[in-house]
């Protein structure tokens, strides 16, 4: 069975999730792509992010069409978008460059097991304490978790659950690339509060896949 993109174009993949979700790491795990993390590019430049505040959408899409348009390759968006906004910029971007485009969410639906992940990451950074975390949590759910509702139907959406092991999430990845769903059942439909029409899509595909 073929994969999901054309052949011979650039192609983006987008991890779509909450702080704690595994977007990094499953960005680090799909080879032969670049990977372009918002956060990095952001402290780079600078920005603090200890506050979970997010910084405007204007710098943030100059940063990632600039990062995008700096290599030949695929890319891998990881952090972006996380507003409705910037969904709205980087979709309308992508559809006028002719830039392929699959949208992964990478769904947990415990706040305490990614706290829990980012806690035990250590890595030093000034964000990563509780309080900043549950409050960079609450923010995902009010201003980034709608902005799926922008990327789809346009783009192509497959649901993810990453509570599990993150090779067992990486192999569900690959799957969803080689356009093959990677469970028995749409993990939309049981108990993501994804919207309806969402979860009928992503059945959908599902049902079509596996009568080929």
């Amino acid at each position: 069975m073929g994969t999901m993109f054309s052949e011979g174009e650039k192609r983006c993949i987008i991890l779509f999730g909450a702080p704690g979700s595994g977007k990094g790491t499953q960005a680090r795990m799909l080879l032969n792509r670049v990977h372009i993390s918002t956060g990095f590019l952001l402290r780079r430049r600078g920005y603090d992010l200890s506050t979970a505040k997010l910084v405007s959408d204007e710098v943030v899409n100059q940063l990632v069409v600039e990062a995008i348009e700096s290599v030949p390759y695929d890319v891998i968006l990881d952090g972006y978008p996380r507003t409705a906004a910037q969904a709205e910029f980087i979709r309308d971007y992508l559809c006028a460059n002719h830039i392929d485009t699959i949208v992964i969410e990478l769904a947990v639906r415990d706040d305490d097991m990614l706290v829990g992940r980012l806690l035990r990451r250590n890595e030093g950074r000034p964000d990563d304490i509780e309080s900043v975390i549950r409050e960079r949590l609450e923010i995902y759910k009010r201003d980034t978790k709608p902005a799926l509702n922008v990327l789809w139907p346009t783009f192509e959406l497959w649901i993810v659950d990453a509570s599990l092991h993150e090779e067992y999430v990486h192999k569900a990845i690959t799957r969803c690339l080689e356009g093959r769903p990677y469970l028995e059942y749409c993990p939309a439909c049981y108990g993501d509060d994804i919207a309806k029409e969402v979860c009928a899509h992503v059945c959908d595909h599902r049902k079509v896949r596996e009568k080929k």
